[in-house]
C-alpha cells in the first residue's frame, strides 16, 4: 500500500503484521508525516523496514507484542515510534537536521541520543509534559 510518494506501509511494519486486514491501524500518522518530510528535507533515500525487499529489518517501525526487540513499554509497541536511517548520513546529521527543523513536529518529543544508536536514529511522539524534543538515552 503506497503511503506517498516516498513511502509503502510494508516499510513501517513487521510482515506479519502487514498482512493482516486494516494494517495501516498500526502506525500513527505523525509518522508518515514525519518519515515524508525528513526525506524531502534531506533529498536522499530513507530507510525504515526493508523484510519486502529481502532485507534484515522489520521491527524499525511498529512492533507487535510477539516481537522480542526492544523495550516492554516503547513507542514502538503503540506505532509512535520510529528507527531510520538515511542514506549516507551518520545519526549525528540526522539528529541535527530534525532538531534543526523541530517547529514541523510540535508533537515530535524524542529523539535517541546518538551516541547510543551510530548507525540509525530513533524518534517518538510519546505523549509528554513539556514543549519541545528531549534527546534521551536508552534505558
Amino acid at each position: 500500500m503506497k503511503l506517498n510518494d516516498y513511502f509503502y506501509l510494508q516499510e513501517l511494519l513487521p510482515e506479519r503484521i502487514y498482512a493482516l486486514p486494516d494494517s495501516r491501524r498500526f502506525i500513527d500518522q505523525r509518522i508518515i508525516d514525519f518519515l515524508l518530510a525528513i526525506r524531502k528535507l534531506s533529498g536522499k533515500p530513507v530507510t525504515v523496514n526493508n523484510w519486502h525487499q529481502g532485507g534484515p529489518y522489520q521491527y524499525r517501525g511498529y512492533r507487535d507484542p510477539e516481537c522480542d526487540q526492544g523495550a516492554k513499554y516503547s513507542m514502538h509497541r503503540i506505532g509512535l515510534a520510529v528507527d531510520f536511517t538515511i542514506a549516507g548520513e551518520h545519526s549525528t546529521d540526522v539528529t541535527d537536521i530534525v532538531l534543526a527543523n523541530a517547529a514541523l513536529w510540535p508533537q515530535l518529543t524524542r529523539i535517541e541520543n546518538h551516541l547510543f544508536t551510530p548507525t540509525w536514529t530513533h524518534v517518538d511522539f510519546k505523549p509528554a509534559t513539556k514543549p519541545g524534543i528531549t534527546i534521551f538515552d536508552p534505558v
